[in-house]
């Protein structure tokens, strides 16, 4: 009660209250602010906005002393490593391009450690050799005719009949100057085996006379330090690095999504050319570049080479990272739809019409519910049709026809198909709609002629198409604007992100141009 009266005195003594010459009174108001930042309130927004960091004591004085931000101050700020970095952090909420979860090296092809110091064995892989899951024990191994001099194991009651071959010491190609302890059957060296299997391939784990190769280079570890982590963090580097210097040198922005530079370092380069091959929950084979153009350089290089990879790559969005986090085609066009388009496959408010038909058919385009957004999705998957699922290699046509003829054969005359025909063929038609695909590739099942098309042109075709259709570059602007001004005013008006996506196309995709124009418009300066 004390407060509302000390509140009605503060009014009655208000002078917008008090009773002028002529008996009237002023209404209440509150005094209008200034709709436009101030020069310091606005040099600070654009600092924290373009660079992360507040403005120097000597910008302030900077733009204190010409009475406003200046136009080359902005310029340098957008000229800037430190804006760079916030397009690259902008792009990770887009491309989630952390894959650290993932794992490139079996069971088979992976190293554990028993015992102290630790002993390096594949525990699975030489099970049969040992006669059991057990280790090698810890003693060192010896040759006699160039097989190792086995011990029965010390526990015969749990493991009858189990043996033990010793360790030998290997200086580890992840750690070349020092030495560890790894079981004699792993660290075994040769090339092929007498049996004619190609110790390096896929076959290699299931050879007692392979091994995981010179200096374990056909192997990996697990682990925060392990080669599997710096391979996927390299691969997630790459895909920065790329958008960093399409930032840093002034390219036009659509190299993001089209380029053909790529990043590499020791331990991506010494997978690919020694590990891509081996089988493991995903894999890079096909191989996606050509071996012989990588850097010769070592898997303790740690530095960044900048390599050009082949004419079907599309940027980003072939990138290791983007296709090992994305599994299946469908999975890669829904995350270029969602990111880049700005065109999220969600059904409408009142629900997906179901239809009437009832017919159940393996062409998710014509099946009732899924048609709503398969119809669409479908024939934007295929471009990435020759990039593999569920890794990230790549299918050359000049190695991997459309139609293969022997695949066809042996799917048709029921003799067994090899590796290749059951993995990117359609040799197993799981019902009658299927059996015309026989013999394709599988991502041209349930397409038409010209949709088939985009499988050979890749995700550069649909990045063109997007293009001619206004839906990227106002995309691109939306989001940007959506970043900077705010998500009110991106969506309530349409004309403010047709202007800026005119202006990006005019300007041959002038990425920091579009910026700066979002930056110093009168958007901008009234939203603080």
């Amino acid at each position: 009660m004390r407060s509302f009266v000390l509140g009605m005195l503060a009014l009655s003594a208000s002078p917008a209250l008090a009773e002028d010459v002529d008996g009237a009174y002023d209404p209440p108001f509150c005094p209008l602010d200034d709709p436009f930042l101030s020069p310091t309130e606005y040099v600070q927004s654009l600092s924290l906005d373009l660079r992360g960091i507040v403005p120097t004591m000597e910008e302030y004085a900077q733009v204190e002393a010409a009475g406003e931000v200046p136009d080359e101050l902005i310029d340098a700020w957008l000229d800037s490593p430190e804006f760079a970095d916030r397009v690259v952090r902008m792009h990770r909420d887009l491309l989630w391009n952390n894959v650290s979860t993932q794992n490139l090296f079996a069971t088979n092809s992976t190293l554990n450690t028993f015992g102290t110091p630790p002993t390096y064995l594949r525990r699975n892989a030489a099970a049969p050799y040992r006669g059991g899951v057990v280790d090698c024990g810890s003693f060192p191994a010896t040759l006699n005719n160039g097989r190792f001099v086995t011990q029965p194991h010390p526990d015969q009651v749990t493991f009858p009949g189990a043996t033990q071959e010793g360790y030998v010491d290997v200086n580890p190609y992840w750690a070349p100057t020092t030495t560890i302890r790894v079981c004699g059957y792993d660290a075994q060296t040769r090339a092929v085996s007498s049996t004619g299997t190609h110790c390096d391939g896929p076959d290699g784990s299931r050879d007692i006379e392979c091994g995981c190769g010179p200096n374990l280079e056909w192997c990996g570890t697990n682990g925060s330090n392990s080669p599997n982590a710096a391979i996927l963090a390299g691969f997630g580097e790459d895909v920065e690095r790329r958008i960093r210097d399409v930032v840093l040198e002034d390219r036009p922005y659509l190299d993001v999504l089209t380029g053909h530079d790529a990043y590499v370092n020791g331990p991506i380069v010494n997978f690919y050319r020694n590990q891509a091959k081996i089988p493991g929950p995903v894999r890079l084979s096909e191989l996606p570049v050509d071996v012989d153009s990588l850097p010769d350089i070592p898997y303790t290089d740690t530095s960044w080479h900048r390599i050009t990879v082949p004419e079907a790559h599309s940027g980003v969005l072939t990138s290791p990272a983007f296709l090992l986090r994305f599994m299946t085609q469908r999975a890669r066009a829904n995350r270029f739809y969602n990111a880049f388009l700005c065109q999220p496959f969600q059904p409408p408010d009142a629900g997906i019409p179901l239809g009437t038909s009832g017919q159940a058919t393996a062409d998710l385009t014509q099946r009732d519910g899924c048609k709503y957004c398969h119809s669409l999705l479908e024939p934007a998957a295929a471009h990435w049709g020759r990039w593999t699922p569920s890794g990230a290699g790549h299918l050359d046509p000049l190695d991997f026809p459309s139609f293969d003829d022997e695949c066809a054969w042996c799917a048709n005359t029921g003799n067994s198909c090899d590796a290749t025909c059951k993995r990117f063929y359609v040799v197993d038609p799981q019902s009658t709609e299927q059996e015309q695909f026989t013999g394709w590739l599988n991502a041209y099942q349930f397409l038409t002629p010209e949709q088939a098309e985009g499988i050979d042109r890749g995700p550069s075709e649909l990045v063109e198409q997007t293009v001619a259709d206004g839906r990227l570059p106002e995309c691109v602007a939306h989001t940007a604007a959506t970043k900077l001004v705010g998500r009110g005013l991106a969506l309530d008006d349409p004309d403010y992100i047709d202007e800026l996506a005119s202006e990006l196309v005019a300007s041959g995709w002038n990425y920091k141009g579009m910026v700066k124009a979002i930056v110093t418009s009168d958007e901008y300066r009234r939203i603080r």
